[in-house]
């Protein structure tokens, strides 16, 4: 870690484009909690209004700002406001999270007056942008323009930084950071594992398995869904758990997929939940059938618990569960539905070994404290330059 001076913090300033529960949300938790106090004076500022995991980053001692933008048309109000936040911070140091962000903190250093040094961060690869608005495609190739202004462009996947690179970012620096997990808080539970199944209802024979992810066409529900239902022909032990925004019954966009679907009969849905650590102790493998990532906290944190995952081949998930687990190309229903019950025709035994396999993955290669340790390297030397 490197201070500014010998008595002095380093203050960081963190924008953000929203506080509602994400990846990009979580790493910011875990660096105000998890950047030493004496070396880090840490600020969070929200474009939106602040969400759920601004309680989390006050209780680590971190001041937390909302500019409250609800629309563009806010945007030079809000920039006004952000430079006299500045004056009272003072920061060394400013980290932008997310396209918004960036965008952002880019026209705020455009402003007359000194500026801090400041950083982007990038938490995704492919984004999908071909289907959506002409603007996301605008900001998208402004930024990829102005990719040299930031002192250093973090990525935390090598597969966001190849498909950043493919669409034009120059940086002057990238650091790849990948995402960080604590195993010591992320362990297998015997005891939780059993109120889990009770609470879901899951007999001691059923091989339980979760995706954890928000309802949205990136993460491919419906191969999650074809695929559990053409397992379940085979295996009629399995259960299937949904979780995440959106994977209420009676959301109307689920309910058209599950009446568009082939689906498995012995499906929960449990829509968004906040103890999803907890839920993942009842089962006995996580999934993403995902068509793009970047580096997924859930798998991760999956893997920490003691769970192999069934992954599909995006952006870097087939690196992080190695031989730990399964790796499926994107949309194969057919290869998802081997992969369940290939894991589910091996012994309980056999099925924990691979998770003490997975689990000691994570604890090599993605450690929390040498996470940490590198975005603190990385914002004292952007300090000092």
């Amino acid at each position: 870690m490197t201070t500014v001076g010998t008595d002095t913090p380093l203050r960081l300033l963190h924008l953000i484009t929203g506080l509602d529960q994400g990846g990009a949300e979580t790493m910011v938790v875990k660096l105000a909690h998890g950047l030493p106090r004496d070396q880090f004076s840490q600020t969070v500022v929200s474009l939106a209004p602040a969400g759920v995991m601004a309680p989390a980053i006050r209780a680590a001692g971190a001041r937390v700002e909302s500019l409250g933008l609800t629309s563009l048309a806010a945007w030079p109000l809000g920039l006004l406001r952000f430079r006299r936040l500045l004056r009272q911070v003072r920061p060394h140091v400013i980290q932008t999270w997310l396209y918004h962000a960036d965008l952002f903190g880019l026209l705020a250093d455009a402003l007359p007056g000194r500026s801090p040094p400041f950083l982007w961060n990038i938490r995704c690869a492919d984004t999908g942008l071909a289907g959506r608005s002409p603007m996301a495609w605008r900001m998208l190739k402004t930024l990829a323009r102005n990719a040299h202004r930031p002192a250093a462009v973090v990525v935390n996947s090598a597969a966001g930084q190849a498909y950043h690179e493919g669409i034009g970012y120059r940086p002057r620096r990238w650091a790849l950071i990948a995402n960080g997990f604590d195993t010591a808080s992320l362990a297998p539970d015997a005891s939780m594992r059993s109120e889990v199944r009770r609470e879901l209802g899951l007999a001691d024979q059923t091989v339980a398995i979760g995706l954890f992810a928000r309802l949205h066409p990136i993460k491919d529900h419906a191969t999650f869904l074809r695929a559990a239902a053409l397992a379940e022909t085979h295996r009629p032990d399995l259960a299937f758990v949904l979780v995440g925004r959106g994977l209420e019954r009676d959301d109307p966009a689920l309910a058209r997929l599950l009446a568009a679907t082939a689906k498995p009969r012995n499906l929960h849905l449990l829509g968004p939940r906040h103890d999803a650590t907890r839920l993942m102790q009842g089962l006995d493998m996580a999934c993403l059938t995902s068509h793009s990532e970047g580096f997924p906290n859930v798998i991760g944190e999956a893997m920490a618990t003691g769970l192999p995952a069934v992954v599909s081949d995006a952006g870097d998930m087939a690196v992080m569960v190695g031989d730990t687990g399964r790796v499926v190309a994107a949309g194969d229903v057919e290869g998802f539905a081997r992969a369940f019950c290939e894991l589910a025709a091996i012994t309980p035994d056999a099925r924990k070994a691979l998770g003490r396999a997975a689990r000691q993955r994570i604890a090599d290669n993605y450690d929390l404290n040498e996470v940490l340790r590198r975005y603190g390297e990385l914002y004292g030397q952007v300090a000092a330059s």
